[in-house]
Parts: structure tokens; sequence; C-alpha cells
């Protein structure tokens, strides 16, 4: 009779000890076109308009599943950056697309990282 033994820390996530990061971003944006783990965006507004965010498993559109919805950054001049962060990260299957809606300026930027990276 054989014994099999299989180590706990297998069956659980072991994050990668760096992660990938999209800055500088302006406009609605595919992050990744392939599978990875999403673990968080910030946010820099203009000081005067509010801005909201989705995050999608997706590709190249907005309309995969949404690993974010609808998350309404608000803004003043003393508060213009906002950060959304997950632990574990949130993985994903096709890539990573984000979709931004504001009236006025801004720059995003994207922590995730690669499943083959």
């Amino acid at each position: 009779m054989a014994l099999l033994l299989i180590p706990l820390a297998a069956l659980s996530f072991t994050p990668k000890l760096w992660m990938r990061v999209s800055t500088g971003n302006t406009i609605d944006a595919a992050i990744q076109t392939k599978a990875g783990y999403f673990y968080g965006i910030l946010v820099h507004t203009d000081g005067t308009n509010n801005v909201l965010v989705d995050v999608y498993d997706e590709d190249d559109t907005s309309t995969g599943t949404e690993l974010v919805q609808d998350w309404l950054v608000t803004t003043s001049s003393t508060d213009r950056t906002q950060s959304l962060s997950y632990d574990p990260p949130i993985p994903y299957e096709v890539g990573l697309f984000v979709d931004i809606s504001s009236a006025g300026t801004l720059t995003y930027d994207i922590f995730f990282h690669g499943s083959d990276d």
C-alpha cells in the first residue's frame, strides 16, 4: 500500500514576491490580455471632478465579468488620490480592462501580475 502525501501549501494561494504596475493611464484601457491577478488601483483626480471606475475580466472592451463595479472616487482640493486594494488578489481569466468615467482630468495606476509572469 502506497501513501500519498500532498503538501497543504500546494492547495493555497502563493503570491508572487513582486507585481507589475501600469502607471499614468488616462483613458479606458486594456491593461493586460491574458490571465493573471488584480491587486488594486490608485486613482489621481484633478481635485474637482469625481471619477467612476469599473474593472473587467476582459481583454478589449467593458463587457466581461466585473471585478470592480461602479467605484465612485470622490475628490477635493485636499484629497485628490484614492486607492482600492485586494489581499489576496482577484484572479482573472481573459485579461484586465479598465473603464473610467469623469468630466475632468485624471491618471490611474493598476497593480497586477500575469499568471505566467
